[in-house]
């Protein structure tokens, strides 16, 4: 059964979707589109060629939910600012702009929702950390359950970050958005 695969730019992230792929999960990535097309052909060639589906955000929602009703998998990396139409969520202690897609994507089509990390060990070889599946409790409350899906998902990339901090790739303005806001 396909579902939601939520991670963050953390590890080899690109890999993690390659080698679900190549384990037989049907496996796609959701993603911006980069603003140099060769930047964006060499970004996401390599993992094309490799099997993954890739999909451009600004024109996927009715595909997404497809895949999904296919029973596919969409990953997508929400730990980027997701401006003023974010989802605010705390992030180690302080509030944090999201992007609510991982949410809206599972609470629409049923899918389950997945996290996932690939870490690299003192091995060669990288290991990948899958956490368990799940369906969320839905309210009935769209925004209260897109907040608290957004939050578990969000706590499980700290978790990450914090055990292995020089993994998470992310030299952008993490709390751009939310500077000022303080903490809940």
């Amino acid at each position: 059964r396909g579902g939601v695969l939520a991670s963050a730019h953390f590890g080899s992230w690109q890999l993690f979707g390659v080698a679900t792929a190549q384990a037989g999960l049907p496996m796609n990535f959701l993603v911006q589109e980069q603003r140099n097309a060769r930047v964006d052909q060499l970004a996401y060639q390599y993992v094309e060629d490799k099997g993954v589906g890739v999909l451009y955000r600004r024109m996927a929602a009715r595909k997404v939910l497809d895949l999904l009703a296919q029973n596919k998998f969409v990953a997508m990396l929400p730990d980027q600012d997701a401006g003023r139409n974010g989802v605010i969520v705390q992030f180690f202690g302080h509030p944090v702009s999201v992007h609510r897609g991982a949410a809206y994507f599972a609470i629409r089509s049923g899918a389950p929702i997945v996290t996932g990390f690939i870490v690299k060990n003192q091995s060669p070889r990288l290991k990948a950390y899958i956490q368990e599946p799940y369906s969320p409790d839905l309210t009935g409350d769209e925004q209260k359950d897109v907040q608290t899906i957004m939050q578990k998902i969000t706590s499980q990339i700290e978790e990450f970050v914090r055990e292995y901090p020089d993994h998470w790739f992310w030299p952008h303005r993490r709390w751009k958005s939310t500077v000022g806001r303080g903490t809940k």
